[in-house]
């Protein structure tokens, strides 16, 4: 099984070669951005903490994009030390808001299943769980996500160093149309975990106004990589666990997918159909991420 992950991390390590250093800031208050996105053909990187990057040693076609801002695309040579990026107008939703009394309804996690009651999440990937409500909580506005995670498994460093290393990672929030994930609505800030603890993710989106239609939405998990304590990228067999459950839930029904961020929307692979390729063979592995809400349901 180790054989087969490390094969999987090897594979999909970037091709692209660096040379110039840069910074990518906000084009009204000159603020760094950190962990932009820079998509290059089939392949791509991520801006770090401080919004630092390094440019391809060749020209290449750079498509840069982060919620929140319009999508720049430039060729890599014409970028000098700093690349400006614009702050997008925010357009609401056309949500219309119900005047009903609200109730309050926790969603607990399922528990994990003892076969595969985890996933190993890679950097440059997100596991992403489609979820379509019942009845019951159909239109509800979500007020918190709980995300739990299990212990990280660190198959060439001893308990002393993985004790020190983070894992950066961002919860994203998208619509669903056709049963598939669409556009994003909602994206955390960077969130730290402890890569060698079990650990858990609440984010607080009280203040957006996310309502759990009847189409469903989709909640993705993005890894960004892992750092020591001096903020240094590590590279490392390393991985981020997020629960996962096979257990029914009474208020949603979901279905999970793998996605490769830098390659095109035909690399959304169902995770059962996934399996196979990394040597899972147990009869009932965890299928979907273990997701909790807070809701704030229209009293019918």
């Amino acid at each position: 099984m180790g054989k087969a992950l490390s094969l999987i991390f090897f594979f999909f390590i970037s091709t692209i070669c660096f040379s110039q250093n840069a910074v990518v800031v906000d084009s009204l208050t000159k603020k760094a951005l950190p962990f932009v996105t820079f998509q290059a053909d089939d392949s791509g990187f991520y801006s770090n903490e401080k919004g630092n990057f390094n440019l391809p040693e060749n020209n290449r076609k750079l498509q840069i994009s982060m919620l929140g801002y319009k999508t720049k695309t430039i060729s890599s040579e014409k970028i000098n030390d700093t690349l400006f990026l614009v702050a997008e107008a925010e357009v609401l939703d056309n949500v219309i808001l119900n005047q009903d009394r609200l109730k309050t309804v926790i969603i607990k996690p399922s528990k994990s299943t003892r076969c595969f009651g985890d996933f190993f999440l890679q950097q440059k990937r997100e596991i992403i769980t489609i979820l379509k409500p019942s009845e019951t909580i159909s239109n509800a506005y979500i007020e918190k996500i709980i995300l739990p995670f299990s212990k990280s498994i660190g198959m060439q460093d001893d308990r002393m160093t993985r004790k020190e290393i983070t894992a950066i990672v961002k919860i994203n929030v998208y619509d669903v149309e056709n049963e598939k994930p669409s556009k994003k609505k909602y994206s955390s800030n960077p969130i730290k975990i402890t890569a060698y603890f079990k650990d858990e993710i609440s984010v607080d989106v009280s203040d957006q106004i996310i309502v759990f239609s009847e189409k469903g939405i989709a909640v993705g998990i993005e890894l960004f990589g892992y750092f020591d304590n001096n903020f240094k990228e590590v590279i490392r067999d390393l991985y981020v666990r997020p629960t996962l459950s096979n257990r029914e839930n009474k208020f949603y029904e979901s279905e999970t997918y793998i996605y490769d961020i830098f390659r095109n929307a035909d690399s959304l692979i169902p995770i059962l159909e996934y399996y196979p390729k990394i040597g899972v063979s147990c009869k009932n592995p965890g299928k979907n991420l273990a997701i909790g809400f807070e809701l704030s349901v229209p009293e019918k």
